[in-house]
This record gives C-alpha cells, structure tokens and sequence, in this order.
C-alpha cells in the first residue's frame, strides 16, 4: 500500500475512534443512575479482580479504599475516559495537520476549547430532563477536563514543539528560506 493511502486510512481511523468516543461519552451520560451505578461496579470489580490477582494473600482494594464507588466512578468515568479522549483528539488533529502555522495555533485553541466545553456538555446531559437520578457537577466538569487536557496537551503540543523545530533547523539549513 502506498504511503498517502496508509496516511488517509490512518487519518479517517483516527477520526471514527475519535468520534465514537464522544458518542460513547453522551450515550454514557444519558443513561440513568441505576444503570451507570450497575457500570461502575462492574469496573471496580473488575479492578479489584486485577489487583486480586497481583497480590492474592492482599485484601480485595474495594475493602480497603473508603469510598471506592466514588473513586472508580470518577478516576475511570470521569478522568479516564476525558484521558482517552484527549489523546485520541490529539492524534486526530496531528493527522489532519495541514503545514499552516495559523491553521495549527486555531486547531490548538479550538480543540483546547472543546475538550473543555465537551466536559460541560456530558454534565449538561446528566440533568433530570433528559435522565434519571442523576446530576450535574461543576467537580465533574473540572476532572474531566483534568483528564483532556494534559493528554491533548502533550500529544498535539509536542508535536507543535517538534515541527517548529524542525522548521527552525531547515531554515537555518537553507540561510532563512523555508
């Protein structure tokens, strides 16, 4: 396969990943309390499992972290997720790049942007219009913002530090002419 062919796939890929996240993230957000409550219990069993198996003569952690709901509810639902999301977004932008430094500062700013109005608008979802038994949380907002950022951050942020260089160097190279 040629190279351009194996970039457009790896381009489109990328975006679907991306953007099934963001449906799974809304899907999540509007299922009602009991279900989402029946989700985090599954992965802290799950957890606890793995951790069980690491070190079978421990205690399971479930019994030995106070409000361990709470934590796997917001480390995995909550900043793992946005984690995720970040990174794939991240990756996604870094594929799409086009060489335009004006273009790359805006898709910087405007994905920054998203992930935090994104955080917003999963919150927005949990209000009791459109589900049950659950609500809103600036607190969510914030970890979940906590789990974008730096993963956008560091993958597309790189990647605008390693291609300035880059530039640097080759007008250097050339004496001023890129």
């Amino acid at each position: 396969m040629k190279r351009k062919t194996v970039k457009t796939i790896a381009k489109y890929f990328s975006l679907a990943l991306s953007l099934a996240m963001v449906v799974f993230l809304c899907v999540e957000s509007l299922m009602p309390a009991s279900r989402s409550s029946l989700h985090s219990q599954t992965v802290g069993g799950t957890v606890d499992d793995l951790f069980s198996a690491l070190s079978p003569n421990a205690k399971p952690l479930s019994s030995r972290v106070n409000n361990w709901h709470w934590l796997i509810r917001k480390l995995f639902g909550h900043f793992g997720a946005f984690l995720l999301l970040g990174a794939l977004t991240g990756i996604t932008a870094i594929l799409f790049d086009r060489e335009s430094k004006r273009r790359r500062i805006l898709t910087f700013a405007l994905l920054t942007a998203f992930g935090v109005l994104f955080a917003g608008i999963t919150e927005i979802l949990q209000l009791d219009i459109f589900t049950s038994g659950r609500s809103c949380s600036f607190k969510d907002v914030l970890i979940d913002s906590c789990g974008y950022l730096p993963t956008f951050l560091l993958t597309y942020g790189t990647y605008l530090l390693v291609t300035a260089v880059k530039r640097r160097r080759k007008s250097k190279k050339t004496g001023g002419v890129s």
